[in-house]
């Protein structure tokens, strides 16, 4: 008796499975199949297999999802004294998936008055962990992750299949996050290690007014970051559903109040930030769509200082780009003390009013004429060329060497970076051309300087205008130095875009280009102004 051998049908590709699409092979042993083919990209079968039948029954492990050896003792004295519960539960930080997600008594806005005038200051009540609102604070020394591992914290393949699961959930709950897994995950958002704590910190406080929206944007930022660091993951595995929920939330949201201007503020740079590892289209309009949302609170929120490392990097990095696009940024900063060094603006958070400045003349002299704004922009090249920023003894306290090294070399190429802006704003291409090469020259002298010092592996991070501008005027800096800037190990859309726009920018050049620097950039392919 003969039977027909049946064979065991494949599944489809993640590719076909995403986009809910037939997905047929030419042949039984093909690797590909057709639409892959079709489309020229990797036929892969990388995702995981959903589980089969019900889903288990989750029971509750303890009050909060959760439950330690030492807190078997105090679950039996709670239920012995009536009330015990209800008295700590509004001062505790509420956990995903719980009933105390959407209550809003466990922090408070508080106004009161400054013994300055009448503006608002911003506090928060609350009767536990303290440290979730908490700022640097100079006499506590600084986290050095190179004297506690040698090799250093770096991301591995392993490490992110450890921590992956473990970071999504527990991301925002300060108790339950080890601050080195925090520096890790997110060490391309700041300077360096002695940023961690207070950036982690300006986050809870956010999560503290809109926790589902961080959560999830987190989660989603978690999944762009493994597959942009590494590469070993397909794209498909990025949360973008996610992200783009996240965005149309921001997008159609209405700020009436403090609160959900910290949640623009919050969310703003984290969302540009996901669309620059993914799409890298429209990183400037959210990040700008978002200071706009906060700007009538702006006042309050800089008398907060634990959401300085949200605030001030979203208005720096909105600067950065209104510096190439001849824009005003939406924010003027005001450099209320001139102690306040940035996670990502660094020592230069005195130089953003001169650079919004910059950014307002350069605008103006686009829709009229130099003549008009000579005498204003003279004024403005005097006072950056006097302008000086460096680290005193006793802030040098608080950074390790690398820190304060990087930290003074992107004081000095920004302000270089402004010089050059303006004497391309008063000379096109072909100009006084020996002038911006002496500019360019200085950049990339500054660059060489840091990469010598540095240790290996030892990236220079947001320099990324002065790099950039430096590039236009000189080939000192070839294209390998966009290496020396790039914190993944993974290709980045953003530097590569960049890169696109030197390469279109010299072809012009050398081909007899004699206009604007800006109508150079203009006519080149689209790229990401990164700070």
């Amino acid at each position: 008796m003969s039977t027909a051998s049946t064979t065991k049908p494949r599944r489809s590709c993640d590719r076909c499975y995403a986009k809910k699409e037939r997905c047929t092979f030419n042949s039984h042993g093909a690797s590909s199949c057709t639409l892959c083919e079709r489309h020229q990209v990797d036929c892969t079968f990388v995702r995981v297999r959903r589980r089969v039948g019900r889903r288990p029954k989750v029971n509750r492990f303890g009050s909060r999802d959760y439950m330690h050896v030492w807190d078997s003792d105090r679950t039996s004295q709670k239920s012995a004294v009536p009330g015990a519960e209800a008295s700590t539960s509004s001062s505790t930080l509420a956990l995903p998936n719980t009933p105390a997600t959407t209550a809003t008594s466990a922090t408070e806005w508080a106004t009161e008055d400054s013994s300055e005038g009448d503006a608002e200051t911003l506090s928060i009540r609350t009767d536990r962990s303290p440290r979730a609102v908490s700022h640097a604070d100079p006499a506590t020394p600084s986290l050095d992750l190179e004297q506690r591992n040698p090799r250093g914290y770096r991301v591995t393949t392993r490490w992110l299949q450890n921590q992956s699961q473990f970071v999504a959930r527990e991301l925002f709950e300060d108790r339950y996050v080890d601050l080195d897994v925090f520096y890790t995950t997110n060490d391309i958002f700041m300077s360096g290690p002695s940023f961690a704590n207070q950036y982690r910190d300006s986050l809870l406080l956010v999560y503290r007014f809109s926790p589902a929206y961080l959560r999830d944007i987190g989660r989603a930022m978690l999944s762009a970051l493994t597959w942009a660091r590494l590469r070993t993951s397909s794209y498909e595995q990025v949360d973008i559903t996610t992200g783009a929920l996240t965005l149309q939330r921001l997008r159609t949201a209405t700020v009436c109040d403090l609160s959900g201007a910290v949640m623009a503020i919050g969310l703003g740079p984290i969302l540009a930030a996901f669309d620059l590892l993914t799409s890298g289209i429209g990183s400037a309009l959210i990040l700008r769509h978002a200071l706009r949302l906060a700007k009538p609170w702006y006042q309050t929120l800089l008398d907060t200082p634990a959401l300085n490392p949200v605030t001030i990097s979203s208005i720096f990095w909105d600067t950065a780009h209104c510096l190439l696009n001849r824009q005003i940024p939406v924010v003027e900063f005001e450099a209320r003390d001139e102690h306040v060094i940035d996670r990502v603006a660094g020592l230069c958070t005195t130089l953003l009013p001169l650079l919004y400045r910059l950014c307002t003349l350069s605008h103006g002299i686009a829709q009229s004429s130099l003549q008009v704004h000579l005498e204003p922009l003279l004024d403005l090249h005097a006072a950056i060329s006097s302008w000086t920023r460096t680290l005193s003894a006793e802030e040098e306290q608080r950074f390790s060497t690398m820190e304060c090294l990087q930290l003074n070399t992107q004081a000095r190429m920004y302000r270089t970076a402004a010089l050059l802006l303006i004497h391309r704003i008063m000379n096109p291409m072909g100009t006084n051309d020996y002038v911006a090469v002496a500019y360019a020259d200085t950049v990339a002298l500054e660059l060489s300087n840091y990469l010598s010092a540095a240790a290996p592996r030892k990236k220079l991070q947001f320099v990324f205008v002065p790099i950039f501008l430096s590039m236009l005027e000189s080939r000192t800096l070839s294209e390998e130095v966009w290496k020396s800037l790039k914190i993944m190990d993974g290709p980045s859309l953003g530097l590569d875009k960049l890169a696109k726009a030197v390469k279109a920018a010299w072809d012009k050049r050398d081909a007899g280009f004699s206009g604007s620097l800006f109508d150079l950039l203009e006519s080149g392919p689209s790229f990401v102004v990164l700070p």
